[in-house]
């Protein structure tokens, strides 16, 4: 039976019959009347054992999660992006609509040039009718022609100067046959650099005006048969002979002379602009005086002078001159000196000085020989295979219409 306090208020039940005997146990199995606050924390002081482990776990986990998201991000980045288009010129190209402005631009001053010695390239550079051109369908050839835009209908032409040495000549026609003219302007060769890109117009015959693209591969010197010729321009935009070979501005930075071989490889050679320029006032003059449909008798480079026959490069190596022909039967053939079109490419001999004077590029070379005459004999340096020896060799005067 339950027993009352004396105030009517049951007393709570109790393991203990004897309340004395609770107190020692209260600590344990009674709720406390009120919540405590936790002891505030001590930033000085390291948090549990446990905390640390926790907070180190799952730091290391988001370490973990932002380093597999930069890989992926990555991974995504390499295999899914679109590749970047090369910025037009990057590689010595122009782009298609500016190739095209400029074939417009330009193909009314391309001619065709025939006579009874075939056909060549070449175009305007005078208003007054001077057209530059390829020498071999000019020299010595009958029948001079030149097509604009109608082959059905060519106009008919006079033979000016040819210039043996660049291989060039000039032809002129009547500009009250020809009205509206349009002259090409040449450029300074001077600042033509390696790779710049490059256009080749040509006009061959039986077929239309045809444009080719490509770079400036090389820039150097060159002569064929000891003769001054100077600077070649080389590059991979091949043409037409006499075909101009135009800068990414429309200038004609030179004109193709000679087609890629195995001697000259897959480059064509042109002669610079600066040499045209210089050329145009002779090409301009000797006109004959026979009927245009008879034999011409443009002005050829004269006969004599010392000569050496050979074609020569820079060599590779850079000091040198490179034999490319050791002409069959001229001085230099005859004493035993050959050049890279008889012996493959890697062969030819160099020529490394003449008597005193040091052969460093093929203009030395020229400057060389002409210090001399017909019949002297002079000792050349010469490298063959890695090996140097000397050879004599005895000059020749300049056969008539020799290059």
């Amino acid at each position: 039976m339950r027993t009352r306090h004396p105030s009517g208020v049951p007393e709570p039940r109790s393991l203990w019959a004897d309340p004395a005997a609770r107190e020692p146990h209260r600590g344990w199995f009674e709720r406390l009347a009120t919540p405590q606050d936790p002891a505030p924390h001590d930033p000085g002081t390291p948090p549990p054992a446990r905390n640390r482990w926790r907070i180190a776990f799952f730091t290391l986990l988001a370490l973990a999660a932002l380093a597999g998201a930069a890989l992926a991000g990555a991974a995504t980045s390499k295999n899914d992006a679109k590749p970047r288009r090369a910025a037009p010129g990057a590689t010595g190209g122009l782009p298609a609509g500016r190739t095209a402005a400029l074939y417009r631009a330009l193909a009314p001053g391309v001619v065709q040039v025939r006579s009874s010695l075939g056909s060549a390239t070449g175009f305007v550079v005078r208003d007054t009718g001077t057209i530059v051109t390829d020498l071999r369908v000019v020299k010595d050839a009958t029948n001079l022609q030149v097509v604009f835009d109608d082959p059905a209908n060519p106009v008919t032409a006079r033979a000016l100067g040819v210039d043996e040495a660049s291989g060039l000549a000039g032809v002129n026609v009547s500009p009250s046959e020809t009205p509206g003219l349009k002259p090409l302007a040449l450029a300074d060769s001077g600042d033509l650099k390696v790779a710049d890109p490059v256009l080749a117009l040509s006009y061959r015959r039986g077929l239309d005006r045809s444009i080719t693209t490509g770079i400036v591969s090389g820039l150097g010197s060159s002569t064929s048969g000891g003769a001054i010729q100077g600077s070649v321009v080389q590059t991979d935009a091949t043409g037409d002979r006499g075909a101009p070979l135009v800068n990414a501005t429309g200038l004609v930075v030179g004109v193709l002379t000679r087609a890629p071989s195995k001697v000259t490889g897959n480059v064509a050679l042109a002669v610079p602009a600066d040499t045209v320029q210089r050329l145009i006032p002779e090409l301009e003059t000797a006109a004959p005086t026979a009927p245009v449909t008879g034999p011409s008798t443009p002005a050829t480079a004269p006969a004599g002078g010392a000569y050496i026959g050979v074609s020569v490069v820079t060599s590779p190596s850079g000091t040198g001159a490179l034999i490319q022909e050791a002409v069959q039967g001229g001085p230099a053939a005859l004493a035993g000196l050959e050049g890279v079109a008889a012996t493959g490419p890697g062969g030819g001999d160099t020529i490394l000085a003449v008597e005193t004077a040091r052969i460093r590029t093929p203009d030395d070379l020229i400057k060389a020989v002409a210090t001399h005459q017909p019949g002297d004999v002079v000792s050349l340096l010469v490298e063959r295979a890695g090996q140097r020896f000397n050879v004599d060799v005895t000059l020749e005067a300049r056969p008539t219409g020799s290059p």
